[in-house]
């Protein structure tokens, strides 16, 4: 690994001390799942044929497919395998919620138990909230159509972020929940597996310390105690995790004196909004956790990757509290297994970069995602059809990314799909409109760095009718020209924001620009650069526009992080517009900030 961004001196002491620490533990760095993944979940499996394999998920909220399983063999690169939550039948909600932009999927929990795979999750809609406590099973991960239709569990206590917890001493299943209505408190619920029926009244574990939101409960048995491991504070900057133990698993659980067990509130790192963790052992019994952070500071204004999963070493001695060792950039831990660049599987590494022609033959990729599932609008997203080879056709929607007042999910989509999510702090995105011939005016086409419906920056091709500078759709015959566009989209931007919001600029695309090179680029770990050049080469590109990563961080995406992808819209006219094609979609890791200006670059 390279450092920079730090005093000659300064440098070397902690290159060398990385060395020191090296030789009696393994050192790695933190996030270990960069970009947004928030709230997640692991597990070691050592036995089957899944053995001494590590298996991740985290949350997903409104994209689809929906909830990611990761695998890793060495706990640091991590392939992203399948999703337990791929088929609109499975839960046709992700579909139609409307109109806040964390709604889906809340903090699933990933479990293995004798041969199978269980995930649980909360699908939450926050004006009904009443949470739909989904649990989906499968015994190959390594499938999307081997995820089972969930099991809908009655919820009367309106509960969420749910773990699932199998208990060896007592051969029962129990459901664990954060209740989301009334007195904050941890609940369970005893259940039938088999028979898919909830036993008996719910059980209150605990009623809370008196902070904010206690949440992400994990139920796990050690050295004749139940220990809970649950998320406190609110997922900001007062976020935590604290650690309580009891006799039974239904019995009230004992909060330890010495909570919060993992936190970085009320410091100048980072990492912060540390907090909503799960913990998992190796093949050498030793305990690791991970956790969601932020890589905002202490002033929590820029993060637009969202919260990310970070991995600490746990030490847990017999019959006594677990010690979770402070989150940081750099990390000293228990040795890690040899390096493995090639986990099992065959979906793309998470955090590698990504080159893509759309060869036919060939899939729509696996990490790929739409904003909701586009039931009404699916076949808008081809890869190479007839005619075309070596592009990926998107069908234009009439709304287009922000929507408008006529939107109603599920009775139309949107022409959108995306790379989850933005993965390194410096980077550079680029993909190719090889063919767009619009014929009416408001037709548009182009890339964005999106977050929400009202957090978006974009760079576009759009018709506009001869003579005029309106992007509004005509059914008129009236001839229309190609222009360049840049816009910004800040409707839900955060409040705090202190950043100006860039203003939109249009110009005429440049004569020979048959096909036209969309590039998004980092200038530093505040703002975004975003050009258009010939697809021929970059020595023409003209730089329409430079964005705050602020208007990326927070507001109405408070839960998620920014997404990089192509939409193609008709901006409120027919649906029936041109199709756009896409071609030559490339990421490039620069540099990846593991602590505040200092940078590991690639």
């Amino acid at each position: 690994m390279r450092f920079v961004g730090l005093g000659g001196a300064t440098a070397w002491l902690l290159a060398t001390t990385i060395r020191l620490v090296a030789a009696e533990n393994s050192t790695y760095t933190n996030p270990l799942l960069s970009g947004w993944n928030s709230d997640p979940s692991c597990i070691f499996v050592s036995e089957g044929q899944y053995s001494d394999t590590w298996f991740c998920t985290t949350s997903s909220f409104l994209t689809f497919p929906n909830i990611p399983i990761y695998a890793s063999k060495d706990l640091q690169t991590w392939r992203l395998v399948s999703h337990a939550y791929s088929r609109i039948e499975q839960f046709p909600d992700i579909a139609t919620t409307f109109p806040l932009q964390f709604d889906g999927t809340w903090a699933s929990t990933l479990r293995y138990h004798e041969g199978t795979f269980y995930v649980i999750t909360a699908f939450v809609t926050i004006y009904s909230f009443n949470p739909h406590i989904l649990l989906f099973n499968s015994t190959d991960p390594f499938s999307d159509e081997a995820w089972s239709d969930p099991w809908q569990i009655p919820n009367p206590t309106y509960g969420a972020d749910p773990d699932i917890f199998f208990d060896d001493a007592s051969d029962s299943v129990y459901v664990t929940v954060a209740n989301g209505t009334g007195p904050w408190s941890i609940t369970q619920y005893h259940i039938d597996l088999p028979a898919q029926e909830v036993l008996g009244e719910p059980a209150v574990l605990w009623n809370g310390n008196g902070e904010s939101s206690p949440e992400g409960p994990h139920i796990y048995l050690k050295d004749g105690y139940y220990w809970l491991l649950v998320a406190n504070g609110g997922t900001g900057l007062n976020h935590s995790i604290a650690m309580l133990r009891s006799e039974t698993v239904d019995g009230f659980y004992d909060f330890y004196e010495g909570n919060p067990v993992l936190t970085n509130r009320g410091t100048d790192e980072y990492y912060q909004t540390v907090g909503h963790g799960d913990v998992f052992q190796d093949k050498n019994g030793k305990w690791w956790g991970v956790a969601l952070s932020t890589r905002s500071g202490p002033e929590y204004e820029i993060y637009p990757m969202g919260r990310e999963s970070v991995l600490y070493p746990v030490t847990w001695d017999e019959g006594e509290w677990p010690v979770f060792q402070p989150v940081r950039g750099v990390m000293s831990g228990w040795e890690l297994p040899a390096t493995d660049l090639s986990p099992p599987g065959s979906g793309p590494i998470a955090g590698a970069a990504e080159f893509l022609d759309f060869a036919p033959g060939s899939d729509i990729p696996k990490n790929f995602v739409t904003w909701r599932a586009q039931n009404e609008t699916a076949d808008n997203f081809l890869v190479s059809p007839e005619g075309h080879d070596n592009t990926l056709r998107l069908l234009p929607s009439r709304a287009n990314l922000t929507g408008d007042a006529a939107f109603v999910p599920g009775q139309e989509g949107q022409s959108f799909i995306a790379r989850k999510g933005q993965s390194h702090t410096l980077f550079e995105f680029s993909v190719d409109l090889v063919e767009f011939d619009p014929s009416t005016a408001g037709e548009e086409a182009g890339v964005t760095i999106f977050l929400t419906q009202g957090q978006h920056m974009d760079i576009s091709v759009v018709a506009y009718n001869v003579n005029t500078t309106s992007r509004c759709s005509s059914n008129s015959t009236s001839k229309v020209a190609k222009y360049l566009s840049f816009s910004a989209e800040a409707y839900w931007a955060s409040s705090t924001m202190t950043a100006a919001v860039p203003e939109p600029v249009t110009m005429a695309l440049p004569a020979g620009w048959d096909a036209v090179r969309f590039t998004v680029k980092t200038v530093n770990d505040t703002h975004y650069d975003l050009s258009a050049s010939s697809a021929s080469g970059s020595e023409d590109a003209i730089k329409l526009g430079t964005g705050p990563a602020a208007l990326l961080s927070g507001g109405g995406g408070m839960y998620t992080g920014a997404i990089l992808g192509v939409f193609a819209t008709t901006n409120g006219g027919a649906s029936s517009g041109s199709p756009a094609y896409f071609g030559n979609w490339n990421y490039t890791p620069i540099a990846q900030e593991v602590e505040k200006d200092v940078f590991v670059y690639y």
